[in-house]
């Protein structure tokens, strides 16, 4: 083998970052799961409101920001690691964000006027 390759072999701090690996892994697992309950929550807000939960929504987003940072450290694309090891995410939804009305006036909409 070569010194190089047995050096890399020996790097600790790869190691390391395989115990992370497997535990961001694991919390993905998890965020399925959350997510799944979000979906569910929001649709049963649309169902019974007429409209999505704002809250909800932004929920979502950050979950959804947390979910991308996790699998950009998974696949070293990062090396920064996501939540709980930095800030949840916290974007803002703008007003001008029409994804919302998007979604309302699909061809789900068409399909049920």
């Amino acid at each position: 083998m070569k010194t190089e390759t047995v050096e890399n072999v020996k790097d600790e701090n790869t190691w390391v970052r395989l115990a992370f690996i497997i535990l961001f892994a694991l919390a993905l697992q998890v965020t399925g799961v959350i997510l799944t309950l979000t979906v569910i929550v929001q649709f049963l807000t649309q169902l019974l409101t007429g409209r999505p939960n704002e809250q909800v929504s932004a929920f979502g987003h950050n979950l959804a920001s947390f979910y991308a940072q996790t699998i950009r450290f998974l696949t070293f694309a990062s090396d920064d690691m996501p939540w709980p090891f930095s800030p949840w995410p916290d974007n803002k939804v703008d007003d001008d964000d029409t994804t919302t009305e998007i979604v309302a006036d699909g061809p789900v909409a068409e399909a049920n006027s």
